[in-house]
């Protein structure tokens, strides 16, 4: 498959370095994203963030890993970060050569004489973070690495609380109610007599953006590993209580990629990549028990809208039949009034159905998996939904959602924004879309017609669409 690589030229400094993120997904909604030269520049990047609750009841668990390399005796910072006063700043990205991903992102640094190759995992379907590193000393000269994790602990997008307390022991951290369980055999601990606290952590893109652009974290354990026999060496934090070997969690989840992209049967090299990269967006919602699609990383959950849009490219193109029928028995489950949730209830809140396309393009989405299909079987499932909500469009229903005397539909009244430009900024509508947008109207003549197609095949009468 083709792989992306990023050579010198991409790290001459931190601004170019920082213009592109790698991501990483565990089909909970959790992932890890940094730039490519590893440094932090949003609050809402993590080297390991994870799902608590999926899809989005996400915590920042460790920001980074900083990493220091040590050749005979001497020290090599590879960490790269911005800090609020910038002479303080990490230039680690000095000694990186590469940065690649074809299934998992992998760094190359060079130091010395000494090759430094860094991969990460996050486990399929687990809240668990694998690190593997490897050496190449042509040389024989003495090496060794020390990793210190730096810890928030706290919900993703928020700010660590300025004294908040960890408890370290050698094989576990926990902080705010989570345990994370590290796997470090050979590695030798050393626990910090007191935690020390960097408050002045610079998000440079949350400052292009107006957002709270200076943030911390802790450190409190760092992890050596000489490498005398060996050339490789790995680190594992898990929110599980199974200890798995962290060389076959690499190979499983390569392998599982591998099998994505084979049953979809694709043969252009940038369709498979595709094939890898809509898989990173599939991920388990744990309140319905089934799954959903995310709208975007790292700031977004679950959305119908998006969802509805992404669904053929994410499920239906990549043959990933099953899951796409999944999908759409979960957002059947919470059709309301003939309106589709925009936004799925956590814990006691309520679903949010301030949408007037997501229900009509779940009807496309419906016909776009039975063109690939012909599952028949499903579709007898799907009419009485699809059905409902044509018969509230056509009524009336909530957020002045109606057919006019002209079949055309109208939607949107007061602060209510309900197509995909649905910005409000404090009493003002930058976008103001009420009345008949155009593409509602496109869907819902498409949606016509395509009930008129279903009922033809179902024996039903649908003269009046």
């Amino acid at each position: 498959m083709m792989k992306f690589s990023y050579g010198t030229n991409h790290f001459k400094n931190k601004e170019i370095g920082q213009e592109n993120c790698y991501l990483l997904t565990n089909g909970l909604g959790g992932f890890s994203t940094l730039s490519i030269i590893n440094s932090i520049i949003r609050n809402d990047n993590g080297i390991f963030i994870a799902a608590i609750t999926a899809p989005n009841i996400r915590y920042n668990l460790i920001s980074k890993l900083e990493e220091v390399v040590y050749i005979d005796n001497k020290q090599y910072e590879l960490t790269s970060q911005q800090y609020v006063q910038h002479t303080k700043n990490k230039d680690g990205e000095k000694y990186l050569i590469n940065f690649s991903q074809e299934y998992l992102p992998t760094w190359h640094y060079i130091v010395d004489g000494v090759e430094i190759i860094k991969t990460i995992i996050l486990v399929y379907g687990e809240n668990t973070l694998g690190v593997k590193y490897e050496i190449v000393n042509h040389l024989n000269k003495n090496v060794s690495l020390e990793v210190t994790p730096t810890l928030q602990f706290c919900e993703k997008g928020w700010i660590m609380e300025y004294n908040q307390q960890f408890n370290i022991s050698n094989n576990k951290i926990s902080a705010n109610n989570i345990d994370m369980n590290i796997i470090c055999d050979n590695w030798n601990i050393n626990i910090f007599e007191n935690l020390q606290y960097e408050n002045d952590i610079y998000y440079s893109y949350d400052a292009k953006d107006g957002r709270e652009s200076v943030g911390r974290f802790a450190k409190g354990v760092s992890y050596t590993y000489s490498f005398n026999n060996n050339n490789k060496a790995y680190l594992q934090f898990t929110l599980t209580n199974e200890k798995k070997y962290t060389e076959i969690l690499f190979d499983n989840e390569i392998q599982r990629q591998k099998d994505l992209i084979e049953k979809c049967g694709l043969k252009d090299e940038i369709a498979k990549v595709l094939v890898r990269a809509t898989d990173q967006f599939i991920c388990k919602r744990e309140s319905t028990d089934s799954l959903t699609i995310i709208a975007g990383y790292p700031f977004f959950a679950d959305w119908g809208r998006d969802t509805m849009y992404a669904l053929e490219g994410c499920c239906i193109t990549t043959k990933r039949y099953e899951d796409a029928k999944n999908i759409f028995r979960t957002f059947i489950k919470y059709l309301k009034n003939g309106i589709m949730p925009n936004l799925f209830p956590e814990g006691e809140n309520e679903p949010l159905y301030n949408t007037v396309d997501a229900s009509l393009l779940f009807i496309q989405s419906v016909y776009s998996y039975y063109k690939a299909t012909k599952d028949l079987d499903f579709i007898k499932e799907a009419y009485e939904p699809m059905v409902s909500v044509l018969e509230n469009y056509i009524q009336g229903t909530e957020y002045d959602i109606k057919m006019d005397t002209d079949y055309l539909i109208k939607a949107g009244s007061g602060f209510n924004q309900l197509t995909w430009m649905d910005v409000r900024y404090e009493e003002e509508l930058p976008t103001p879309r009420h009345g008949k947008p155009v593409e509602i109207n496109a869907f819902w003549y498409s949606s016509l017609k395509i009930i008129n197609e279903f009922g033809k095949l179902l024996n039903k009468d649908t003269k009046k669409y």
